[in-house]
This record gives C-alpha cells, sequence and structure tokens, in this order.
C-alpha cells in the first residue's frame, strides 16, 4: 500500500489527536476517581464510579448477591472492603 507524504501527515496527525484525547479523558478520570476517594473514601468512590458505569452502560456490571442487596439497603454502605461482582467488557 503507497502512501502520500500529504496522506501520511493526515493519518499521523489523526492518531496523534486521538492519542491526545485518550490521555485528556484518562486525567479526567483520574482527577474525578482521585476528588471522590478524597471526599467520600475509598468504598464509596468504588460504588459511585460503579453506578455511574451502570448508568453508562446498563448491564456491564454485574453486582454479586451480597452488593445486590447492599445496594437496595442503601447507596453508600461501608462495610464491604472488595467488591466482589465482575465487569464484563464485551
Amino acid at each position: 500500500m503507497k502512501l502520500s507524504r500529504k496522506s501520511l501527515r493526515k493519518l499521523l496527525r489523526e492518531v496523534y489527536e486521538e492519542e491526545k484525547r485518550e490521555l485528556q479523558l484518562g486525567h479526567a478520570a483520574e482527577k474525578m476517581a482521585q476528588m471522590l476517594q478524597r471526599k467520600h473514601g475509598d468504598e464509596t468512590a468504588i460504588k459511585l464510579l460503579t453506578y455511574a458505569l451502570d448508568i453508562i452502560q446498563p448491564g456491564l456490571y454485574q453486582p454479586s448477591d451480597v452488593e445486590r442487596e447492599e445496594f437496595m439497603q442503601e447507596p453508600y454502605p461501608g462495610s464491604r472492603k472488595r467488591m466482589s461482582g465482575k465487569i464484563d467488557f464485551k
């Protein structure tokens, strides 16, 4: 496959811009997670991000029966230290 200099330049610019956006999104996500962690603690930050994940793509996170019960009782339980459900990225 032959590429002209102009086509190659355009392709490189597109790849660079996409990588730059990915990096910016990564920084934004990291800052948001850190802010939630500082403000609400580890467990609540994880719960809030899990809720957000499920809102964005319903059904992506499959909570365990214990978690499902906790989620239905109160929005921010803090007794459990580890999530036992699974996230299925298709």
